[in-house]
């Protein structure tokens, strides 16, 4: 797979990612279970022994996002989104890791294969191995079935959220960042051409998955109470064992409430190398004067990037009302986009320069970012395929990472 190319890209974003209380969430599921003395010792950081039991609070995540549980005597109770990735990690009073949740085999719990009506998965006891958490009730092959295959891909991927459970207290003043309501979420970017799109009985253009280009950014998302007074004012650096002199900001964006900040690696020119890969590793994120402990895994997009394949479907006045979208791998296999996709969003782009979208990916209002249905898409409003110059077909992983798939037509 070739990576090469700064994409020309078109972004409508509708922002308005306020996590708190006027964000709605998706469909939930309880997650429960009780604390249980250490099985075998966990090393601290003074040649003490970590036991289960000092775990004061837990966290849920959910994408990039989180919640922290309350434990209280030795249980917890705590709430999470089907039809994604969850992980839940457990703290101590001074909110320091003590370790993860270790089931099946996976440091996470794939809720998007939840056996249909489940709405609660307990755990029962909780021992500690190591800083693996282990439940005396496994939901890994009971509440959720995978197979061997999606096991590789998930085990691939356990380790992001241990890099992100580092991120709770990026500005080091020994509080939770959430609690303040100064937290700041670090995800990837995916860009992608993916070539002419389908009309009616006339499928979308295969691609060349050898040379598919993929441009690659860091996106950070924040508090809009953290915002800075101007956009230019953010900066990202790292990281620390070997600074890139590369780095720059490709945008940013904001409203009531939040900043998003886009960066990107590779000279800043329309055409040539750019968009270039971050490594993993420990990163500093400046607001002004202010600076943020970042900790980024770099989860290649090959593990969750399928290409979204856009077919119009058009009246006999040649009225765009309808688009499916079939989901394949860069390898060309089809695949059911549940095992990949939480949510999708169509950006068109007509040649006058306007747009129109369907869905976001950012909007604060759930029933307005939803796209239920995320095969089959009508359009409220019919306007003529000739007025159309891209369509932009976007969507985030389980993990919260980004990925636009832009198509063009035959013109």
């Amino acid at each position: 797979m070739k990576i090469s190319g700064l994409l020309t890209l078109f972004v409508l974003i509708i922002i308005g990612c306020s996590k708190e209380e006027n964000n709605p969430r998706a469909e939930t599921i309880l997650i429960k279970g009780k604390l249980t003395s250490l099985t075998k010792g966990a090393a601290g950081s003074k040649g003490t022994f970590v036991d289960i039991l000092d775990s004061k609070k837990v966290m849920i995540f959910y994408g990039n996002r989180y919640d922290l549980s309350e434990i209280k005597d030795g249980t917890f109770s705590a709430a999470a989104e089907v039809g994604g990735a969850t992980a839940l990690v457990f703290l101590d009073g001074s909110n320091r890791f003590i370790g993860n949740l270790f089931a099946g085999g996976l440091n996470i719990l794939p809720l998007n294969k939840l056996e249909d009506g489940q709405i609660e998965i307990d755990l029962q006891n909780l021992t500690m191995d190591g800083t693996r958490v282990i439940p005396s009730h496994d939901p890994i092959g009971d509440e959720i079935n995978i197979s061997e295959e999606e096991a590789v891909r998930y085990r691939e991927i356990g380790a992001y959220y241990e890099s992100l459970a580092k991120n709770i207290d990026a500005d080091n003043d020994g509080i939770p960042d959430i609690l303040n309501k100064k937290d700041l979420r670090i995800t990837s970017h995916f860009s992608v051409t993916g070539g002419k799109w389908g009309i009616n009985n006339t499928p979308p253009m295969q691609f060349d998955a050898l040379n598919l280009n993929i441009n690659y950014q860091v996106r950070i998302e924040g508090n809009i109470s953290l915002a800075p007074t101007n956009g230019l004012q953010v900066k990202f650096e790292g990281p620390s064992d070997g600074p890139y002199t590369d780095i720059s900001q490709n945008r940013y964006v904001a409203d009531k409430d939040c900043f998003i900040a886009f960066f990107r690696r590779g000279p800043q020119q329309q055409q040539g190398n750019g968009g270039l890969p971050f490594s993993k590793g420990i990163y500093t994120f400046s607001i002004e004067n202010q600076s943020f402990t970042l900790n980024y895994s770099n989860i290649d997009a090959k593990y969750y990037l399928v290409i979204a394949s856009p077919t119009l479907h058009t009246n006999n006045e040649g009225m765009i009302t309808s688009v499916t979208i079939e989901y394949k791998l860069p390898d060309n296999r089809i695949v059911d986009p549940e095992d990949f996709v939480t949510i999708l969003q169509l950006q068109f782009r007509k040649k006058d320069g306007t747009s129109l979208g369907v869905g976001s990916l950012y909007e604060a209002v759930e029933t307005n970012r939803r796209i239920k249905d995320i095969k089959n898409i009508t359009l409220d409003t019919p306007f003529s395929l000739s007025d159309l110059s891209e369509l932009g077909v976007n969507y985030n992983d389980f993990l919260g990472n980004e990925y636009d798939v832009n198509w063009r037509g035959n013109q």
